[in-house]
């Protein structure tokens, strides 16, 4: 039947993806709890005391690998954990809606999870990891194929399987005449009434999508959250395209001013061979790099507002590099924690179900040759 909805056909979901799911994503959030407190204690004496036996090392000293170096590598290995984790907080909650492609995103991002995880000394990727593993074993393939996952004996004994139900109306038996059974001896009945054939009543489809949203909103209200997270994409990205530009005309005016804080965070950049005029190419090259971001994520909203699919995952993704960025900023100042947590709400009033179902109908009612 043509009408009937998709959420109908979609087999139910096995514990097994609910319970993998939901240990990525609390694991991914305890992924980058442990790289934030790893970076904050980078620089810290117990970092440095814990280093120094990989440091003696006579390989090391050949390699010419100093403290600094080290550090520096431990940091760009935990954010690329903490960037890993908070895409797949998001693609977790994707293959609850029994998204194929966040699960074989999922699997990529496990690789140098993994691998990263080691390098930090976190334990909690590992398991991350492997919860990713189980979402292509047994039940969960079936599911994510489509195919009906069979039921235990005791889950279809106790969940009433129709081969323990008992049959009704009972089969017909060729040796019992048709018609009302006897009433039982001593008892009068009135005498059935005459049957009339009726035409049946014509069947009529559910008015639900497939994600059972009301068909109206999904084809045609544009769903409120995804509302609130292009306006907020759009005021804090102006906020930062505005503070980005500023910073580079001040550091054009007066670049003295940077290069003494910079040395006053840390006077050993001259021995270590960081001179004032590459301080100075990198914060223009970042102060520019993040504006031309804010700019692009800015029009990504405008093009997911106007029903563009692949701008929808395009800003999502943005919005998770935002979110990965704001957490090491945080570290630096808790004015950060404004655009996190703006970061957050977004990518949480993305991934809900209303709006994707209105992302679904606008692929559903453009024809080919036709743009949304």
């Amino acid at each position: 039947m043509e009408g009937v909805s998709e959420q109908s056909k979609t087999p139910p979901r096995p514990p097994q993806v609910t319970v993998a799911a939901y240990m990525i994503m609390v694991g991914s959030i305890f992924v980058v709890l442990i790289v934030w407190d790893r970076i904050a204690g980078l620089h810290s004496l117990d970092t440095r005391k814990a280093l120094e036996p990989l440091l003696d090392d006579q390989r090391m000293k050949d390699a010419g690998i100093q403290l600094n170096d080290m550090l520096a590598v431990i940091r760009i290995v935990s954010m690329v954990a903490a960037g890993c984790a908070t895409a797949m907080v998001v693609l977790g909650y994707q293959t609850l809606q029994r998204s194929r492609g966040a699960r074989l995103a999922l699997t990529v991002l496990a690789v140098p999870l993994f691998i990263s995880g080691l390098a930090t000394g976190g334990y909690v990727s590992s398991a991350v990891a492997a919860a990713v593993g189980t979402l292509w074993l047994g039940s969960a393939r079936l599911w994510f194929d489509g195919k009906a996952v069979p039921e235990a004996p005791a889950t279809a004994a106790r969940t009433g399987h129709p081969a323990n139900r008992p049959v009704w109306p009972p089969p017909f038996d060729p040796g019992q005449p048709p018609g009302p059974t006897a009433p039982p001896s001593g008892q009068d009945q009135p005498p059935p009434a005459p049957w009339t054939p009726t035409a049946p009543a014509p069947w009529a489809p559910p008015p639900t999508s497939r994600y059972g949203v009301p068909a109206a909103t999904a084809e045609h209200g544009r769903p409120s959250p995804l509302v609130w997270a292009c306006v907020l994409t759009w005021i804090f990205t102006a906020l930062a395209t505005v503070v980005f530009v500023t910073s580079v005309v001040v550091l054009a005016q007066n670049p003295d001013l940077v290069l003494d804080k910079m040395h006053e965070q840390n006077p050993d950049l001259a021995s270590q061979g960081v001179s004032d005029h590459l301080i100075l190419v990198v914060c223009y090259v970042t102060c520019i790099a993040l504006a031309v971001w804010s700019v692009v994520a800015a029009v990504l909203a405008v093009l997911a507002f106007r029903r563009k699919r692949l701008a929808l995952y395009a800003l999502l993704v943005s919005a998770a590099g935002a979110a990965v960025f704001c957490l090491l900023g945080v570290l630096g100042s808790l004015i950060v924690l404004v655009p996190l947590a703006a970061t957050l709400v977004t990518i949480g009033c993305l991934v809900r179900p209303d709006v994707r179902a209105w992302f679904d109908g606008s692929a559903e009612q453009v024809g080919p040759g036709q743009s949304t």
